[in-house]
Parts: C-alpha cells; sequence; structure tokens
C-alpha cells in the first residue's frame, strides 16, 4: 500500500489487500442443504386514494404517521432514525420495513424454507400496512412504476445514502436518474447457496430466466396519467439509468462463471462513496473499486463493509451479497407477488430446474439476451426471441415449475403443496395470454375509462 490509512480507529486486519480476503467472506456464508432459506422484498408505490398522486412523508396525512403507528400500535422496533424521522423498522427475527429515496415502503421478510412461510408473514404486513394506511387516506400500490405523478411532485425524505447515490448519477450525467430513484417499485427474492458451484449454477440460471420473468410480471405500462409504450416502463428506465450498473456482462452466463468472476467484475465498477465515523466521503472522479483497494483514496483503504456496500449498488438481475438476488420483476398487486418467490424457487432450487433452462435457451447468444432485455420492456410477452414468443417459453416454465414445486411436496396446514401460489399467474400466462400490464392497459382504455380509482382498487396492498 502506499500510504498508512488515515482512521486510527480502524485495525489493520479489517482493510482489504487482497481479492482472497473477499472471496473468504462470500465463502463464509455458505448453508447447508437443509439450512437453505429464501426470502422476499417488495417495494410498493403511496399514493392518496383520492388522486393517485404520491403520497407525501410529512404532514397529518403523510405516511411518517403510518409507520408511527406501526410502531406504537404493532410492535414494530425503529432502527433506523434521523431527527425523528423513522426511516426503518424491525420486528421479529429480521423482518424490516424500510423507505427508498422516494419514501416507498419495501418489505423484506424474514427467510424461509418454504414458500408457505414466505406467503403467511406477506399476509400479515398486507393486513397491517392497509389497516393503518386508510387512516391517512393512502394507498399502497403493485404497479412497478408511480402511474400519475410527475417527479417535481415526489419528494425526497432525508435518508443520506439514497441522497448521496442520486447526486452521484446526476453528477455524472446519468439519464432517467431521478425516474429510477423516484418513481419505480420492484420485488427481489432471495436465496441462499451451499457452495461456489451451487451459487455459479443457481446465478447462471437466474440471469437466463430474467428477461422471461420480466414479461410474465410486466406491470408498469402507466407514466404521468397516460399509457406509455413499454410494458414495463421501470425496466426500460433501469437499462438506462446506469449502465455500468445494470448492463448484464457476457461472462454471467458462460458455464465456468465463478464466485472470482463476480469478484473481478464488481471490482472493476466504480464505487459511489462510503463512510468513516457515520460521515460520507464521495471521490469527486469516478474510482473504481479495484484502484480504492490498490492505491486508496486520499489515504483511505477499504474494509470488508466498503465492499458490502459498494455490491449493494451493482443492479444486474442477479447479484452476489451474502446470499443470490434475483431483482428484475415489478412490483405487482399482492395476489401475485407469492408467485414470483414460488416461480423463481422452483426452477433455481432444482437441479433439474436449471437443467431444463440451459436446455430451453441454449441457442440463446449473448446478444439475443441483451436484445431480448430491451424487448420485453416494451412488449412483454409478445417479445420474441429465435422467432418465438417469450409467452410460449413462459408458458413451458410455468409447467415445469409447478411439476418441480409439487415434487418437492412442502404441504401447508390443509396439505396443499407450493405450485397452489402459482394459481394467479397462471390465469394471466394460460387464460388471459398477456402479462398484467398489458392487461390493465386495456382495462384502463375500456371499462374503467381511465379512472385512477380502478388502478388503485385493482393492486392496492
Amino acid at each position: 500500500m502506499d500510504k498508512e490509512p488515515l482512521e486510527k480507529d480502524i485495525d489493520k486486519s479489517e482493510i482489504i489487500t487482497k481479492v482472497s480476503q473477499i472471496v473468504k467472506q462470500y465463502k463464509a456464508v455458505c448453508k447447508s442443504k437443509k439450512s437453505l432459506r429464501i426470502g422476499i422484498e417488495c417495494e410498493k408505490l403511496g399514493v392518496y386514494r383520492n388522486s393517485g398522486k404520491a403520497a407525501r412523508y410529512y404532514g397529518k396525512k403523510g405516511y411518517l404517521q403510518v409507520l408511527k403507528r406501526l410502531r406504537d400500535e404493532l410492535g414494530w422496533q425503529v432502527t433506523q432514525l434521523d431527527n425523528g424521522d423513522i426511516l426503518e423498522l424491525e420486528r421479529g427475527k429480521g423482518t424490516r420495513i424500510t423507505l427508498e429515496s422516494d419514501g416507498r415502503i419495501e418489505f423484506t421478510g424474514s427467510p424461509y424454507s418454504t414458500i408457505h412461510d414466505v406467503a403467511r408473514e406477506f399476509r400479515l404486513h398486507r393486513n397491517e400496512i392497509h389497516e393503518m394506511s386508510k387512516l391517512y387516506n393512502i394507498a399502497w400500490l403493485g404497479l412497478g412504476f408511480q402511474p400519475i405523478s410527475r417527479i417535481s411532485e415526489v419528494e425526497l425524505i432525508p435518508k443520506l445514502r439514497s441522497l448521496l447515490a442520486i447526486k452521484y448519477r446526476q453528477s455524472h450525467g446519468m439519464p432517467y436518474s431521478q425516474d429510477w430513484s423516484k418513481q419505480t417499485a420492484s420485488i427481489q427474492v432471495n436465496f441462499d447457496y451451499t457452495s461456489e458451484k451451487n451459487m455459479s449454477n443457481k446465478f447462471r440460471t437466474m440471469v437466463r430466466i430474467a428477461p422471461i420473468i420480466t414479461a410474465i410480471y410486466a406491470n408498469s405500462p402507466f407514466c404521468h396519467g397516460k399509457t406509455s409504450k413499454y410494458l414495463s416502463y421501470r425496466t426500460y428506465i433501469s437499462l438506462k439509468t446506469d449502465p455500468e450498473r445494470f448492463t448484464l456482462p457476457k461472462l454471467f452466463y458462460e458455464t465456468h462463471f465463478s464466485l472470482d468472476d463476480w469478484i473481478e467484475y464488481s471490482l472493476d465498477i466504480p464505487f459511489m462513496f462510503f463512510f468513516r465515523k457515520g460521515m460520507p466521503i464521495t471521490p469527486e472522479k469516478k474510482l473504481t473499486f479495484r484502484k480504492f483497494m490498490e492505491h486508496g483514496y486520499e489515504g483511505y483503504f477499504p474494509t470488508i463493509e466498503d465492499y458490502k456496500l459498494h455490491s449493494s449498488y451493482i443492479y444486474t438481475d442477479a447479484r452476489l451479497r451474502d446470499y443470490i438476488e434475483f431483482r428484475n420483476s415489478d412490483t405487482v398487486p399482492p395476489d401475485l407477488v407469492p408467485s414470483v418467490a414460488a416461480l423463481v424457487k422452483s426452477i433455481v432450487d432444482d437441479q433439474a430446474g436449471c437443467k431444463h433452462v440451459e436446455d430451453l435457451t441454449a441457442n440463446w447468444s449473448y446478444k439475443d439476451i441483451i436484445n431480448l432485455r430491451q424487448n420485453v420492456a416494451r412488449d412483454a410477452l409478445q417479445a420474441t426471441i429465435k422467432g418465438k414468443k417469450v409467452l410460449d417459453y413462459a408458458k413451458e416454465l410455468l409447467e415445469i415449475s409447478t411439476l418441480n414445486l409439487k415434487k418437492h411436496h412442502h404441504l401447508n396446514e390443509k396439505k396443499e403443496d407450493e405450485s397452489i401460489y402459482l394459481m394467479p399467474i397462471k390465469e394471466y400466462i394460460f387464460v388471459r395470454e398477456k402479462s398484467p400490464a398489458r392487461y390493465i392497459a386495456e382495462k384502463w382504455q375500456t371499462d374503467w375509462n381511465k379512472n385512477i380509482g380502478k388502478v388503485i382498487e385493482w393492486c392496492e396492498y
């Protein structure tokens, strides 16, 4: 290293000097097969019922009041506070409610071994948030993009990390940075892994099915009170916002993809900021994490915690943290949320499922997949690859998913297996043959007569 670190309160052993230190951290979180868990994170957009306009954080009808009721009446504990403003709540074994930069409420469930448990906890959350929010005329929407309000009408909350990320994107001239930060909402599904090989198989499977999942759950057709030309406007915005963090490198699709490949990729992404003694330090020019490790920045050198923070600002369809995060679905109405977890789990947690996806996509080139990611943002299930509609791939994926969930035979108290959670999305794929976005876009123009109240009723939590 060129210099001694400035911070005297950090032990030198905490400073990263070798890639092997990062590898060790990832390998340390491998689980036994019996200990594998799955979790969901679900963002939702807050609006006022009478107008569909974005709900505000402050005021007598602001959703800060909702958070206070969750704290005072339902046992949620405040874990992040800013001058009296609640930014994060927690309850039980790590179940959290956090706020995104625009105040979107994100529910992060505890990890469970079955979808039955995931779905039960999610139902509890839905009931609680609905009961407390209706007292303030607030509805939380299962949509991927704010349907009515413009950027200027969506306020930012006092969350430092979010504000720093927005400032970084703006200072580097990234288009749609505010749209993405203020108006999008998505669902993530998180998976443990047993080994590096198991991680690689799951990760590669995720990025290959990602465009299909995007199409199945496309649910953001509105922008500024009108239908846009995109069925997943959130996906379109995402792909345009920060190419360095959203673009999938070719190595993610290779059969030899490894933990080292992920780490090497992440080290070449510029980092946004890091913290020392609670204060943010932001480089004036782009600086990759690799350069940060090799040469430091103004006398500071990175720690494992700095690397974890850095990797949390990588937005590829799948990303590696203390688990694998699958993150490319629009937020959907609450009855569809468990199906996202069930569908992805049935494929990536099953050896035969991974092999099926490998065979299904065997003739897809890297260029094909990159083009498909863009095309499903516009056309969803009607997009094509190799002369075949994504709708047909979606049907095949759901069929194998159903078989896998039945095969694993995880039963609830009614003796039902996990395939029951696929029924709501099967209605769209096999019966209607359209994504939720196309369904509501058509309803908007016809039966609903462009009434935002009907949209709220359809997707409210």
